[in-house]
């Protein structure tokens, strides 16, 4: 991908449809942080993690936000309708969930676990989910770490847990699991990694592998003054000595990344992957640092990331704190706030998709692969506390994002997404694209054809389709 793909200039992209005159919102007074939308766009669960509710929207019933059983929060939504999450037990105990069939049941937890796991986001075919755990460990300096881990579904309707426990993280509290993309043989769950003395960096766990692109350094230092070493005794007492070899001596703990001196100045690093898209662009933010010095000082700089999967390029831009989801088989993207990025230039996202709000528009949460059902936040502030109270806004467009996408779902899953020049398929591993002739022209999950008339077999799915 180019370097501008995304959000200037972006070759791959389709005609945008913006003329919705019959675009449609659903919102409720049910406070809600999280808002997930189904990738073919018939579902949209919401989950408040501070009362522990959750909340499913059905594109069969619009007009009706349904309450979901039980102390849960809903993470993502599957297809299917399966959906991920977590439950509150006695105790204080959370636990991850899955909703299949309309029933709740529990996924299971590695041994260590101590009193916090989640399922965090579901593939579109509804047979994997990644989550994360915290696993007790008297090393660490908050007795445990909180590691990602996967569960697969088997074929006899059971899931299967793999832990990744095994991952070396820095002593601090872990990884945290936001976003899930699967491609072929590859399982890539996106997140938040914590590193340093405070900082946050964006990692993508791949195939069970660690992979961040920051050097972390942990190092002591000798408290010294006037030339001598600062000590304590048994007493708590301080003293100071000439022998550096006493086992008294106070060490300070530091910890540098990319060579800046973590926290000294009161900066630290921030980061993660909130979502990715189908086509494996993980959007969110970070921090680099600029001109470091011996000392350890430098210039810390913010701003919003796309990091592509299969180049491994980044397009960074520090007018924006965040990119929180976005299209980039259509040039689309969504910083916070009322924005969007069309081929790099900002609209609000109200004005563009002709619709409005009677509260505040904080951010788009998720997209349908075929951008029409778009799921964000609108919040407004709590008289009493000063603080702002987040509700759901589902918003439905008359029309794709993307002209001239075709998406097409079977009923166990699959998803054939045709656009201009390409055949994208999700769901299913088994697939193959020929021709008219019977010809086998690709089996990969993205196919770059020319224009004609093609046959699409997914699964147990076989559709033809047209690609202009």
């Amino acid at each position: 991908m180019a370097k501008k793909a995304i959000i200037a200039g972006a070759v791959l992209s389709l005609p945008v449809l913006f003329m919705n005159a019959e675009t449609k919102v659903y919102t409720s007074d049910d406070l809600v942080h999280e808002i997930h939308v189904s990738a073919n766009g018939k579902y949209v669960v919401m989950g408040d993690y501070e009362q522990n509710l959750s909340f499913i929207w059905n594109a069969g019933t619009p007009d009706k936000i349904s309450p979901l059983p039980g102390d849960v929060v809903a993470y993502d939504v599957a297809n299917d309708g399966t959906i991920v999450g977590y439950i509150k037990q006695t105790g204080g105990l959370y636990r991850p969930c899955v909703m299949e069939n309309g029933e709740w049941q529990m996924l299971p937890c590695h041994a260590a676990v101590s009193n916090a796991a989640e399922a965090n986001c579901i593939t579109p075919d509804g047979k994997i989910i990644a989550g994360t755990q915290f696993i007790n460990d008297p090393t660490s300096e908050i007795k445990g770490r909180y590691y990602p881990c996967i569960w697969e579904k088997e074929d006899n309707g059971k899931w299967k847990l793999t832990s990744y426990t095994d991952i070396p993280l820095p002593d601090h509290q872990g990884f945290l699991t936001k976003c899930l993309y699967v491609n072929g043989d590859d399982i890539v769950i996106g997140g938040r990694l914590y590193c340093g003395i405070g900082s946050e960096v964006p990692a993508l766990i791949i195939n069970g592998e660690l992979t961040f692109w920051n050097k972390v350094d942990t190092y002591s230092e000798a408290l010294i003054y006037n030339g001598k070493y600062g000590a304590y005794d048994e007493n708590g007492k301080q003293y100071f000595t000439d022998d550096p070899n006493d086992p008294n001596i106070f060490y300070y703990e530091y910890a540098s990344v990319d060579g800046y001196h973590d926290g000294e100045t009161g900066e630290y690093f921030e980061g993660e992957f909130s979502s990715v898209d189908p086509q494996g662009n993980f959007y969110g933010y970070r921090s680099r640092v600029f001109n470091v010095k011996e000392d350890g000082s430098g210039d810390l700089v913010n701003g919003a990331t796309i990091y592509n999967f299969a180049t491994g390029e980044w397009i960074d831009d520090t007018n924006y704190t965040n990119f929180a989801i976005g299209l980039s088989n259509a040039g689309i993207v969504f910083p916070m706030g009322d924005k969007v990025l069309v081929d790099g230039v900002e609209h609000k996202a109200t004005e563009k998709f002709q619709f409005g709000v009677d509260r505040i528009f904080t951010s788009v949460r998720s997209i349908s692969a075929d951008g029409k059902v778009i799921g964000a936040n609108i919040a407004e502030v709590h008289e009493g506390t000063g603080q702002l109270q987040y509700f759901p806004l589902i918003i439905v467009l008359d029309e794709p994002i993307v002209a001239g996408i075709d998406t097409i779902v079977s009923e166990n899953g699959v998803s054939i997404i045709v656009s201009e020049g390409r055949i994208d398929v999700a769901g299913t591993e088994d697939m193959t694209v020929f021709n008219l002739n019977g010809g086998i022209v690709s089996k990969d999950s993205t196919s770059h054809v020319a224009p004609g008339v093609y046959v699409v077999k997914a699964g147990d799915t076989t559709r033809k389709v047209l690609v202009k």
